[in-house]
Formats: C-alpha cells, structure tokens, sequence
C-alpha cells in the first residue's frame, strides 16, 4: 500500500458553509490532513506562522483582512503552496496564474477541486517550495506596487456565472437569471428556461451580485428585482413577494425593510 503523504492543509473562508464545503472534499483525500480551518483570518494568521502547514487554501474577499494581507502576516521562514479561493473573473485571475500561484473560482465542482489536488501534490512531491515562495513574494510585490492595498481592485460584481454540466461549461448572464434557492451545500440558478445546480453559498452570492439587480428576501432566495411584480403585505410583520412567473415567495422579516425601500413602499 502506498504510504500517504501527509500533507498538512490550513483552510480559510469566512463564509462557514464554504469552509464546510473544502473541508469535506479533503477529507475524502487520505494524502491529505486538515489541521485547522477558519472563519476569522486574523486567528488564522497566527495559525499559520505556528503550525507551518504545507497548503493553505485560502479566501481573497474577507473582512478585516483580506487573503492577500494574510499572505503579508506569514513569516518567511515557511511559505506554504497557496491555493486562493475566489470570484474574481478571469481577466483579474491571469494576474495571479501568471505568477504560479493556483485558484479555485467560485463557483468550483468536484471535478476542478480535485484536479487543483492533483496539481498540489505534484508540486509537493517536486519540492518546489522555493520556487512557489518566489512567485508568491513576487506576486505580493507586483500587488504592491500598484496599490497600497493588496485587493483594492474596483468592486466588480458577478456578471455570468459558470455552471459545468455534461456539454461543457455554460455561461449564464446574471441578467437572466430569475432567482437563486439555497439546497444546502448548492444553489439553484432559476431561469425561464431551466434550473441548473451549483456549488455556491447564498452568502457568496449575496455580497458578489449588484445590489441594484438582485436582493435576497429570506435565508433561501435571491430574486432578481425586475422579475418581482408585486410585494404584498399579508399581515404588520408578514410580508410575500409575487413574481412575473406566479411564483410566492415570503420575505423574513428581517429583510422587510430593505425590501420595501427598493420599492419606496
């Protein structure tokens, strides 16, 4: 039986049902040890200069500090192989492929997560650590040198999203899309035609869709505004959001008001 090759792995991602998400899928790979995970990248900071993981996967778009100023945080005396996790489209990705440094792009499959693995452990089998750690501190400085802020990269919502089915790869305009439903681990992606499943968290899509399009109005929908024909008020504290489809959809509460100002209702 081949010997495992007990790669030490740090995830971090503050959205909880993502960092689930990568979690898991290591965990099906006995090569593989997670030795911690977080939500809160400033305890992950620390994490990563104590316990020396050999990969870290990593979120960009996080508060407070975002994943390039975690990379910034880690002494030099240990680099570990970087894998970012991110949404940003692939015109701002060849920035970062061109400097080795590898990604998964939200929304992932198993198929591309695995295949990233794949590409991991080669590299760890080839020692090439010294190698990564120049790109990265190359990659850093390049960042740096353009901004005083790693990821002060213009705001830029989602503007297709990339459903892998069995043809390939399909690109949906966002503008075509009706609504999302949360189903666990996935999303729906709800359009006139059809429904397509992906690997996403509402709270992904939520902070990454133009506010001026879309709105999420309870724990499990995101709907397009334009395709909302009528909100009505069923009670003081119970409000349902009918769409051009026929469609009934109860707002929570808590999203009332954010609901009723769009409509300056």
């Amino acid at each position: 039986m081949k010997k495992p090759l007990n790669i030490k792995a740090i995830v971090v991602d503050d959205e909880p049902i993502a960092l689930k998400g990568v979690v898991s899928l290591l965990n099906t790979d006995v090569d593989v040890d997670v030795i911690a995970s977080f939500t809160e990248a400033s305890k992950a900071i620390k994490a990563i200069n104590t316990m020396t993981p050999d990969v870290l996967f990593l979120d960009i778009q996080m508060p407070k500090y975002n994943g390039f100023e975690v990379i910034q945080h880690i002494t030099l005396k240990h680099i570990p192989l970087v894998v970012f996790i991110t949404a940003y489209d692939e015109f701002a990705l060849k920035a970062f492929n061109a400097n080795a440094v590898d990604y998964l792009l939200k929304p992932f499959d198993d198929e591309q997560f695995y295949a990233m693995l794949t590409k991991i452990k080669k590299l760890y089998k080839a020692e090439k650590f010294f190698k990564n750690e120049q790109q990265l501190l190359q990659l850093l400085h390049n960042i740096d040198q353009n901004t005083k802020n790693p990821v002060a990269l213009e705001k830029k919502y989602l503007e297709r999203i990339y459903i892998k089915n069995f043809k390939g790869v399909l690109f949906l305009n966002t503008d075509d899309i009706l609504w999302f439903s949360a189903d666990d681990y996935y999303v729906w992606v709800h359009t006139k035609e059809k429904k397509h499943l992906i690997r996403q968290t509402m709270l992904h899509l939520e902070k990454n869709l133009d506010p001026e399009k879309f709105i999420r109005i309870n724990r499990s929908i995101i709907i397009h505004i334009s395709h909302i024909k009528k909100v009505v008020n069923l009670s003081q504290k119970e409000y349902v959001v009918f769409t051009f489809s026929e469609e009934q959809f109860k707002i929570s509460y808590s999203r009332i008001k954010n609901v009723k100002k769009i409509f300056n209702s």
